[in-house]
This record gives C-alpha cells, structure tokens and sequence, in this order.
C-alpha cells in the first residue's frame, strides 16, 4: 500500500522549469548610473534572489513577484543595481495546486557607494 501511494504521489507531482529572460541591467532602487563607471565599481557575482508563492485551490490570488525576487539579490549583494541577470519561474504541480518560483540571478553593484566616494574627495 505505501508503495502505491508513493507512486501514485510522484504521477500526480510534476515540476518545470523556464527560462524567461536576460535583462542587461535591473533595479528596484532609485539610481542615477550616469554620474559613475560602471565597469570600475566593485562587482558581487552570481548573487541569486527568490520570490515563492503557494498557489492552491484555496488561494490563487498569490503570485510570484519579481520586484521582491531583485529587492532580495539587492540586499544579498548590498548594492542597488544589478546587471547581466537571468530571470527563471520554476513550476511544481501538486494535487492542489502549484509551488512558483521566480529566480533572479547576476551581478550586483553598489553604485551610491560610489557616489559618496567622489562627493566626499570633492569637498
């Protein structure tokens, strides 16, 4: 009987996985990138950002959020800019519904750093 019931479970639980897009740069903050050089800050690479959301029967009005996935990666990275990233949605179907998963991946800058930088060696 629990070999039934495992495999009945594992037929009725799929997942896939989408790539959706590459952005060459993304923000949830507010920036003015054309006062510094972006290619002389210091980078964090590969920082990976998540939103999950439950959908069931019961609560389909969640979704995944994209904003939420970048504010993530941004506080991972301790920056405000994130560039070169790659933006996936996992889908596992279970009997009542779906798990989502929006994923965020890439380079993170910290471009107000900067900022203060050249505002504190003109003064």
């Amino acid at each position: 009987m629990k070999k039934f019931i495992l495999v009945a479970f594992l037929f009725l639980t799929a997942a896939c996985t989408s790539h959706l897009a590459d952005v060459t740069a993304i923000s949830t903050r507010e920036l003015n990138p054309n006062e510094v050089d972006l290619n002389k800050l210091p980078t964090k690479t590969q920082i990976e950002g998540q939103h999950k959301a439950v959908t069931t029967l019961f609560t389909f009005w969640k979704r995944v959020n994209l904003s939420k996935a970048v504010d993530e990666a941004l506080d991972k990275g301790e920056g405000d800019l994130m560039l070169n990233a790659e933006i996936s949605l996992r889908r596992i179907f279970i009997v009542i519904g779906f798990i989502n998963t929006i994923k965020i991946k890439g380079d993170v800058v910290n471009t107000k750093a900067a900022l203060n930088n050249t505002e504190v060696k003109k003064k």
